[in-house]
Formats: structure tokens, C-alpha cells, sequence
């Protein structure tokens, strides 16, 4: 999939005051190897990604504050459902698809390049706007074995390792920087010069 565009809402289930003001992911890519889930890593892979976010700037009436707390009235009925579910099966010897799924969340490799990610505020106090964000040149996590080698896991293992390889991570703050309040797509070339 390419030229991705994110949703305002994408960080609401967070429950904090901050939403996304335009995000794009480049490319993303999801290789499954349907023949072999056993053998080899499902591989997730995002490139461009660019996520700018700011305060909410949105006054909260009783009737949302009514809409939320169903909503999350709701999410914990669901999940003391499901937990009960689960309590349900313990001692049972679990399925083959379910070892399947365990072994491909196990051996998941995640790969992101290309990413920035800014916060923007030019509300909060007017007089001093300020941005702050991170970029990433590539980030890569895949599983590893007792040794910390790159290796598949076939087998279950009571802790399972995960390496986070972080290429050229660097954090920045502006004050009185100028906005990139986008109204289309940055291209590549673009975001670096930001």
C-alpha cells in the first residue's frame, strides 16, 4: 500500500489531549510467507512516515463525556468477557492454530524507515509556539535467541527476545519555529527539510 494517509483519531485511544493534524505512512508492506508460517518471519514494514500532532483543541460537553464513559464501560465488559473466555480454557492442551499463532507473533520482524514525528503548539500560549518531535532513519526488531543472534524461534521459549536496532534516532525543539500545518502530501525531499 502506498501513500497512506492517518486519521485525526489515531491517537484518541489514548485518552490524552493530543491529535493528529496530517500523517502519512510512504509504503507499507506486509510479507507472510503462507507456505511456511512455521519456518519463516512475518515481516511488517512502514517507510515515510510522518506524523504531525498537536494539542486537541476541542471543548468537552457532558454529552461526550456520556459517549466515552459507555465506550469504555463497553471495552471492560468486553474484556472481562474475554478474560473469562480464557479462564475458561486453561488446562486445555491449546490448538494448532493457536501454536501457529503464537509462533508468528513470536518471530515478527518489524521494520520502519523513514520516520518523523512532531508535535506542534501554537495554542497553547500564542506569544511562544513551540515544536518538538524525533526522526528516524530505520528502526528493525526481530526476535532472538539465549545468545542474542538473530535466529527464528521454533520451539516455545518461556522469554521470548526481541532486538531493537535504532539507525541515526534524533530529537529536536523549536521555539517560535515556523508551522507545518500540511494541506497536501509532503514528498521524501520535503520532510528532511523539515
Amino acid at each position: 500500500l502506498h501513500n497512506l494517509e492517518l486519521k485525526p483519531a489515531l491517537l484518541d485511544f489514548l485518552g490524552l489531549p493530543i491529535e493528529v493534524k496530517a500523517g502519512t505512512i510512504g509504503t507499507l508492506t506486509l510479507i507472510v510467507p503462507w507456505a511456511n508460517l512455521k519456518n519463516e518471519s512475518v515481516i511488517v514494514r512502514l517507510s515515510d512516515l510522518l506524523v504531525v500532532a498537536g494539542p486537541k483543541i476541542h471543548i468537552v460537553s457532558e454529552d461526550d463525556e456520556d459517549i466515552a464513559e459507555r465506550y469504555y464501560k463497553d471495552k471492560l465488559a468486553k474484556l472481562a468477557k474475554a478474560e473469562s473466555h480464557l479462564e475458561s480454557k486453561t488446562g486445555e492442551e491449546p490448538g494448532i492454530m493457536s501454536r501457529l499463532f503464537e509462533k508468528v507473533i513470536d518471530n515478527l520482524q518489524v521494520q520502519l524507515e523513514s520516520v518523523h514525528i512532531r508535535y506542534e503548539d501554537f495554542t497553547t500560549n500564542p506569544q511562544k509556539p513551540f515544536s518538538m518531535g524525533i526522526t528516524l532513519e530505520r528502526i528493525e526488531v526481530y526476535s532472538a535467541n539465549e545468545d542474542w543472534e538473530k535466529a527464528f524461534l521454533y520451539v516455545e521459549h518461556p522469554i521470548i527476545h526481541k532486538i531493537f536496532e535504532l539507525h541515526n534516532l534524533a530529537v529536536y525543539f523549536n521555539q517560535d519555529g515556523p508551522s507545518h500545518q500540511f494541506k497536501e502530501h509532503l514528498t521524501p525531499s520535503e520532510k528532511k527539510d523539515m
